[in-house]
């Protein structure tokens, strides 16, 4: 989990995970492309998971906090802890 607030941070973000370039790319160099279209916010999303998925939850915490962007790992709603921090959306 990990929050941004700008342009800026987006860029950093995505850069210091070695994802900048792809989604530059595929249209997604600026994130106010997906304010007003569902279909490219379903992209980015498919996209972000086929890219987290080639590495570990570790080392993306790792790469982020290392430019400065606010990071933290988080259980996934498959697996909730005994407190828990989400909720599966089909309660």
């Amino acid at each position: 989990m990990f929050q941004l607030n700008g342009a800026r941070k987006w860029r950093d973000a995505m850069t210091a995970l070695g994802f900048y370039e792809a989604l530059e790319q595929a249209g997604f160099g600026d994130l106010g492309v997906i304010i007003s279209s569902e279909e490219k916010r379903a992209t980015l999303l498919r996209m972000l998971d086929e890219l987290f998925a080639t590495g570990s939850r570790d080392d993306w915490v790792a790469r982020l906090r290392s430019a400065d962007i606010v990071a933290a790992q988080s259980t996934p709603c498959s697996k909730p802890p005994t407190i828990p921090t989400c909720w599966p959306t089909d309660m």
